[in-house]
């Protein structure tokens, strides 16, 4: 079993924020590795593929949105650049996307306009977008 820490924004921690900082936490600890959020990423590193590759082996998990908490690719993120990333650390995890559209989180989370039409529709297109990225089938 692998638990993930996820560096988050600063405004949301003082604790954890960049992926460089994470790894003094996980490095030499088995069984703890890092999951990476592009939402965070976004706001906290410079360059975003570098930032991925910085993770190296200890890369557990990746959350994927827009930079807005919406639908991936729909933004100015640099996704071929991530996912070029994601390829050089072999990388072979689930990618999964977080957003909040529902009500009951969108508050708590912030989000106070519509960041897709609906959650189907944030689904379908981000699924089609991240497929296009990977030439494979994405669960």
């Amino acid at each position: 079993m692998t638990i993930a820490l996820e560096p988050l924004n600063r405004f949301e921690t003082s604790l954890l924020n960049t992926v460089e900082q994470a790894l003094e936490v996980v490095d030499g600890v088995p069984g703890l590795g890092l999951a990476l959020d592009t939402f965070h990423l976004n706001i906290e590193e410079r360059d975003l593929p570098a930032a991925i590759r910085l993770a190296g082996d200890h890369l557990a998990h990746v959350q994927v949105c827009g930079n807005d908490r919406g639908t991936p690719g729909g933004d100015h993120l640099d996704w071929p650049g991530m996912f070029d990333a994601l390829c050089d650390l072999g990388y072979g995890g689930q990618v999964n996307i977080e957003s909040f559209t529902a009500e009951a989180l969108a508050v708590p989370m912030s989000v106070w306009r519509p960041l897709a039409a609906d959650p189907d529709a944030l689904a379908v297109e981000g699924l089609a977008f991240l497929r296009g990225l990977t030439g494979r089938n994405l669960r």
